[in-house]
Order: structure tokens, then sequence, then C-alpha cells
């Protein structure tokens, strides 16, 4: 597009090096697994939403983020113990992946 060629010609121009081009993702790579606060926000954005319908979703995010950051350790555990799960599945399916290639 025309503002990458602009951005590229002012980093030629500045010295800077060139911009690596990304290697495309191969779609039959395991997706990477949540972390302990997505899940926490998959499960309290619904009853959030219905407390508060009027709340635009930068709002929810930011409420949810407020509401983690609050959590005790304690409260934050059966999240995290989720994620570390999730975490040694996606490892495992991983390394199938990768054997597979």
């Amino acid at each position: 597009t025309h503002h990458q060629s602009v951005a590229a010609a002012a980093a030629a121009a500045s010295g800077a090096p060139a911009k690596k081009a990304k290697k495309p993702k191969d779609p039959n790579a395991p997706k990477r697994p949540l972390s302990a606060f997505f899940i926490y926000s998959a499960d309290r954005r619904a009853a959030l939403k219905e407390e508060q319908p009027d709340l635009a979703v930068k709002d929810i995010a930011r409420a949810l983020g407020n509401e983690w950051s609050a959590l005790s350790d304690d409260d934050k555990k059966p999240y995290q113990d989720r994620a570390e799960v999730l975490k040694a599945e996606y490892a495992k399916k991983l390394d199938a992946y990768n054997a597979s290639k």
C-alpha cells in the first residue's frame, strides 16, 4: 500500500535496516493456549455484559482488567491452574506438530 511504501522509503532514507517480512503462519499449527486472564475474561464477560449492558467493548475490557488486577492470588489460582493445563496440552500438540513436519 501507499503508506507502507512511504514508510519503507523513510526508513531507507534514515539508514534504518529494512523491515523483515513476516513468515506466513501455518494453518495446521496448533493455536497458542489462553492465558489465565483470558480464561477469566471468557468466564466473566457475559455476566458483566448482563450487569452493565450499556458498556462498550473497550469499557468491558477495561473493567475485566481492573477486576483481574483486584483479585487475590487465591481467586486467580483456578484460572492459572486451567491455563497451566492448556499450556501443557499445547506443548504436546506442538511437539507432535513439529515431529510431523
